[in-house]
């Protein structure tokens, strides 16, 4: 075999095959088309064997079993893209927001691809001319200028061009392709061989994760006002090399403009138009892709004017050197001295891990504490000579007195939100007419906390009128599911029913009411999961609020709960729905009106009803939260005061601070990815403001305060950078260089201020709970003394709930604090002078929005917040260098490898850029990004997960959770013991998916077309290409690189667990697992979540022991949402030889487990949980279920227009560095 470039061959079939899936789509969804046979004739001649045997010919291939290999990849390539085509257009399509009325109207005026030629690899002749006549003859009389539209970069060139018009709307698709995986013939090697498989997706995994983690960050940016074009060309063409999935963008965006024009000339596309562009780069390892409206359409020119230019190596390697100069120049700008800071992190050597540090002081800001100037009092009208915090709560108080219905306050964290509300519903005006606070927020802790906001002593509520009520999951659980409330009032301390409502004082610890019932023996040797039902938070907490009304316990409710509490039902509706039995006796449900005379008698007791979501954006259902409220409260006309009531829906969040970003964000409830808000700052930004404006059409108002509890801000930025030479395979084990690296340094940096004379406290924010646990460790290893509550504290989500007691009264006697996110919102250190904060590498947008509230921990001691603070941040990253080709001399070489690490360092940068202008625009409005002020600020996505757990995912959490708390606990053997006899109970199981009938989705399954699926793939191609068009429908998938990933709504989960206990778990003869656990469960010592999980796993290892010599099914049922499942492409080119391999049952070599390896692929691609299944042995073929509730938005991020750019290698924040400045 020669060397020849095959992967262009293999292009031009994925192309092919990527196109005949489109029209597929087409044909079976019948969507009214202009190209009638056109392509079906094209089709009927194209012959599949034709085309492997040409690729042989080509390759010079003689021997038959590489003939095989050649046909092998053929027919994957053509599967894969075939695949991939037909799933595409049905996301494009439903990522449109068409309902199903609209798209009966949609008609695709103009589809342009290609199958003869060099796309039949030389199998079909026909003249290009004849090609272009023929796809034209879809506009019918329209006479169009082939000469001109032929040319290199105009439309007729395009490898996918489709024009799409619904109702008034035009749409503009335009693909080009590439393959990267397969560059020679050497590539391509035996996929019948499993091994071969495992590195081909290793491989796969390793440029993944050679990507930076801050690479494809979210920007939410109005392009329009970015003024992008210019800088463009220059940027555009340092990224037009070969290698770079962006240089098939760029090109599409030339045939799209190019497309554009001819639109334009024929009054297609007219001023009135409404028109969406969507670019994109389709790789076989990857997407890139713009998605453009009609504000930004000349950012296409310049990819046009890039792509046809014909740039040299020489002229690319300029404009790459060129563009870093400039964003090296216009990032520098950000930072205090920044020339020498950008200088250093660009001049990284190309081995080894470098230490960076950089210093810089914040001056000039206002205080928390300080005096407000007078003008600015005379302008908000508030009393004159009042401190921030005093004026910022006097706002407050003039807004809830007045008409306004949606309160924000988007204040900077410690600024004093819930005070301000919690005084205001204090005085004697409030409490004689009565009040409801129903406050939520996403932290427990944060809860109580309010809770505590209204007492008068540690034991004793404020006025014996208040009564307090909170509930958790927990509570219900521990009193058999039913519905339960934590309690507080000066007039009563014990624990009563009043209607079907537990009330629990608070001060009083709810014992387990012995174990749940989610867990029935049907027969001797079979167990089923019948789930046990539980009460919901919600559904107890409202039902408390009704009964505590309707039996006169109290006039004055402060109600609490955690927005996690939000969960969707099996039946599509939400738990909010809950909220409607607060009033439900003032409420016709037969004829669905409410009680007028009804309504005004609970007004006339409670007068005040105060909704409040804090923290909005601290979880992921919060925007939902807000819209459930509005709505309930909308229909039973309580938002106008027409029956007496002072209604206020309060939103708290400091993670937003305009009234844009607040109506983008909130408004609506569509799911969204994480993101970054990106927008010019119009003027400087006021300490102190108040903004009214329309909020769902009802008057609403804003009060932001900008500010910072210190004089001043010293931050240090503690930077490791790893260069590393690209390489293909991959280690699943994590290596963790750069991770020790930032440890040593964190360690060393606490060791320096505990070692000087009277050193302030100090705050230590890592989001891993793990490496929390080893630092502590090493910290006491060196001291010889450091001992928990006397010297630190140490504050996560799995705190019990002594050691949450313990947090308050310790928190102002210990020197160090270590948190995790959980401590990120609501609490606050008076003593705290220093804040350590280790910048995530996951889901960077949302661990970003928590750093921001993170620095505002360290306030409320007024000596402290008048003098200096210092914030450390440390970041560590890997830059990646990739091997030069052999050609090239060894100056080149130098140059290209320092090239390729500076751009690779870019990411890096990036993430630097917005955590100081997310700092900057917090504290005063806005940061400084290059030649422009911007206002940046992280938020946390949008979506809810659907309600409850099955009993094998809570299972496969627990083991997850004794393993972490192992990890932290290396000499626990009695925690190690209990997770490797669970996992061995776990490893046999079997998955059946079932079809409930009721699912939209009509397709067939990939599992039930597993064993023929190839077959009838080959027999459709075996002849010519168009059988392709009829082929069977097939459910809805995501072909990301070489993973299936399909969607499992509408579909049952059925598992089945095989447990042989006598023979293989010994452990279970003597019941030393069941005392094992029992110890878990009992001691304090144990995060309560881990004991609270572990009685379940009680439940079945009890049933278990009723018969111990029987081999036991453990069975369940489930059926959610947000479920898939995941398998590889291989799996249908390969099935028998993956048979045959797990058939084996050999061991598979640990670190390179085919169950990890899926898990490992996924997790780069998407936030997922609950996989399954929890042993690593299969059957047949690998394959992962889990859930996510977030990949449906994150793909569709593809194609919005809210996100300019989505790609690996840009971003729009390098677009504003490159612009240069004359």
């Amino acid at each position: 075999m020669r060397g020849y470039d095959i992967g262009q061959e293999l292009g031009r079939l994925f192309e092919v095959g990527f196109n005949i899936g489109m029209l597929a789509y087409i044909e079976q969804n019948q969507l009214s088309h202009k190209f009638g046979n056109l392509y079906r004739q094209d089709l009927q001649q194209l012959s599949f064997p034709k085309m492997l045997k040409q690729l042989a010919i080509k390759a010079e291939v003689v021997s038959e079993q590489n003939r095989q290999i050649i046909g092998k990849w053929g027919t994957l390539f053509l599967q894969k893209s075939f695949l991939a085509g037909l799933n595409f257009f049905s996301e494009y399509i439903k990522s449109t927001g068409w309902s199903k009325h609209q798209l009966k109207r949609l008609e695709i005026l103009y589809y342009q691809c290609c199958f003869c030629g060099d796309n039949s690899l030389g199998t079909i002749n026909k003249s290009e001319d004849e090609v272009f006549k023929e796809v034209l003859s879809q506009f019918h009389e329209i006479e169009v200028n082939i000469s001109k539209y032929c040319q290199k970069g105009e439309f007729l060139r395009a490898d996918t061009l489709i024009l799409i018009r619904c109702g008034k709307q035009l749409r503009v698709l335009c693909l080009d392709y590439s393959i990267f995986s397969i560059k020679s013939i050497q590539d391509l090697l035996d996929v019948d061989s499993v091994e071969v498989i495992r590195r081909i997706l290793l491989s796969e995994i390793r440029y993944l994760k050679s990507k930076s983690v801050f690479c494809n960050l979210g920007l939410d940016s109005k392009t329009s006002e970015l003024n992008l074009s210019e800088n463009l060309a220059r940027y555009f063409t340092a990224f037009k090399r070969g290698d770079k999935e962006t240089a098939k963008l760029i090109q599409a965006g030339s045939y799209a403009y190019s497309f554009s024009e001819f639109l334009r000339s024929h009054n297609f596309l007219t001023a009135e138009t409404e028109a969406i562009f969507n670019v994109v780069g389709y790789s076989d390892r990857g997407i890139s892709a713009m998605s453009l409206n009609r504000d930004n359409l000349d950012i296409l020119a310049t990819c046009s004017q890039i792509y046809k230019r014909d740039s040299s190596d020489l002229e690319i390697k300029d404009a790459r050197k060129q563009v870093l100069k400039l964003i090296q120049r216009n990032a520098a700008k950000s930072f205090e001295n920044g020339r020498n800071f950008i200088n250093k992190l660009l001049d990284v050597p190309k081995e080894g891990i470098t230490p960076i540090v950089h210093q810089e002081r914040v001056e000039n800001f206002l205080n928390s504490i300080d005096a407000i100037p007078p003008d600015l009092a005379t302008q908000l009208q508030v009393s004159p000579n009042l401190d921030l915090r005093e004026a910022h709560a006097e706002l407050i108080t003039k807004a809830l007195d007045s008409d306004v219905t949606y309160i924000f306050l988007t204040g900077n964290p410690g600024i004093g939100k819930t005070t301000a509300i919690a005084n205001f519903l204090k005085t004697e005006k409030c409490l004689n007419e009565g009040f409801l606070f129903f406050y939520v927020s996403p932290r427990t802790q944060v809860n109580l906390d309010i809770i505590e906001k209204f007492k008068q002593t540690p034991t004793n509520l404020y006025d014996d009128r208040i009564f307090t009520i909170t509930t958790s999951a927990d509570l219900i659980k521990n009193n058999v599911g039913q519905s339960t409330v934590n309690y507080l009032s000066n007039q009563r301390d014990d624990n009563f029913l009043e209607q079907t409502v537990h009330f629990v004082n608070q001060n009083t610890q709810l014992i387990s009411q012995g174990l749940s019932k989610g867990l029935k023996r049907l027969t001797e040797d079979q167990i089923q999961d019948v789930g046990q039902q539980n009460r919901g938070v919600l559904d107890s907490i409202c039902e408390a609020i009704y009964t505590t009304i309707n039996r006169n316990l109290s006039h004055n409710i402060v109600a609490t709960v955690s927005i996690q509490s939000l969960k969707k039902t099996k039946s599509g509706r939400d738990t909010l729905y809950h909220f409607e039995k607060i009033f439900k006796s003032a409420y016709n449900s037969t004829e669905g009106m409410v009680i007028p005379d009804r309504m005004k008698q609970i007004s006339s007791k409670i007068k005040h009803l105060f909704i409040m979501i804090d923290e909005i954006t601290g979880d992921d259902s919060g925007v939902e939260f807000l819209n459930g409220i509005s709505r309930i409260l909308k229909n039973y006309g309580l938002i106008d005061s027409q029956y007496g009531f002072n209604t206020k829906i309060i939103v708290a969040d400091a993670s937003i601070v305009d009234p844009d970003v607040i109506k983008q964000h909130l408004e609506e409830t569509k799911a969204e990815p994480n993101k970054i808000f990106f927008r010019k700052a119009a003027a400087k930004a006021s300490p102190l403001s108040v903004q009214p404006f329309q909020f769902k059409d009802l008057k609403a108002t804003v009060i932001n305060a900008n500010s910072y509890p210190a004089k001043s801000l010293e931050i240090s930025y503690k930077i490791f950078i790893e260069s590393v030479k690209f390489n293909d395979q991959v280690n699943l084990q994590r290596k963790y260089e750069q991770e020790n690296c930032v440890q040593k340094q964190i360690v060393e940096d606490i060791n320096t201020f505990l070692n000087q004379p009277n050193s302030e406290q100090l705050i230590v924010y890592i989001q891993d709970k793990q490496r929390l646990a080893d630092l502590i460790e090493k910290i006491r290893e060196e001291r010889g003394e450091f001992i928990q509550h006397q010297d630190y504290l140490e504050i996560h989500a799995s705190l019990s709930e002594y050691e949450k007691q313990r947090v308050h009264e310790d928190k102002n006697n210990v020197k160090v604090i270590f948190m995790t996110a959980s401590a990120s919102r609501g609490l606050s250190f008076p003593k705290a002078k220093h804040i350590l904060v280790d910048i995530p590498r996951f889901e960077i947008e949302k661990n970003l929005m928590e750093v921001i509230q993170v620095i505002y921990r360290g306030r409320g001691d007024k000596t402290l917040d008048s003098e200096a603070k210092k914030l450390i941040f440390y970041l560590s990253e890997q830059a990646v260098y990739y091997p030069q080709n052999l050609q090239s001399s060894s100056q080149d070489e130098r140059e290209e490898q320092q090239l390729s690490l500076q751009e690779s360092v870019l990411s890096l940068l990036n993430v630097l850029l917005i955590l100081k202008t997310s700092i900057m625009t917090r504290i005063f409005g806005s940061g400084c990004i290059g030649q422009n002020d911007f206002i940046t600020i992280p938020i946390g996505g949008k979506s809810v997960f659907a309600a409850g757990q099955t009993f094998s995912s809570k299972m496969a959490t627990l083991i997850k959770q004794l393993k972490k708390e192992h990890k932290k606990r290396r000499n626990d053997e009695l925690l190690q013991e209990v997770y490797t006899t669970l996992e061995g109970l776990l490893s046999s199981a079997e998955i059946v998916l079932r079809d409930l009938g009721h699912n939209n989705d009509r397709g067939l399954s990939y599992l039930e077309l597993r064993e023929s699926f190839y077959t009838k793939f080959l027999q459709g191609v075996n002849n010519t290409l168009d059988s392709l068009l009829s082929f069977v429908p097939i459910q809805t998938g995501y072909i990301s690189g070489s993973l299936l990933v399909v969607p499992l709504a509408g579909r049952a989960v059925e598992e089945k667990y095989k447990m042989r206990l006598g023979q293989e778990i010994v452990t279970f003869s003597d019941g030393k697992l069941l005392n094992q656990m029992c110890e878990i469960k009992n001691s304090p010592t144990y995060p309560d979540s881990l004991r609270s999980a572990i009685k379940e796993a009680m439940d079945l290892v009890n049933l278990l022991e009723e018969q111990p010599n029987k081999t036991q099914k453990f069975e369940q049922n489930s059926q959610y949402s947000d479920q898939y499942y995941a398998l590889p492409l291989f799996m249908f080119v390969s099935s028998e030889a993956m048979s045959q391999y797990f058939a084996s049952n050999d061991e598979e070599p640990e670190d390179q487990r085919f169950r990890d390896i899926l898990a490992t692929y996924l997790n780069s691609l998407y936030p997922v949980t609950n996989i399954l299944p929890i042993g690593h042995k299969y059957k047949d073929f690998p394959f992962l279920v889990f859930r996510s509730y977030s990949l449906n938005e994150i793909r569709s991020k593809l194609f919005t227009d809210k996100y300019f750019l989505t790609s690996n290698e840009l971003n729009v924040l390098n677009l504003i560095l490159s612009e240069n400045s004359q």
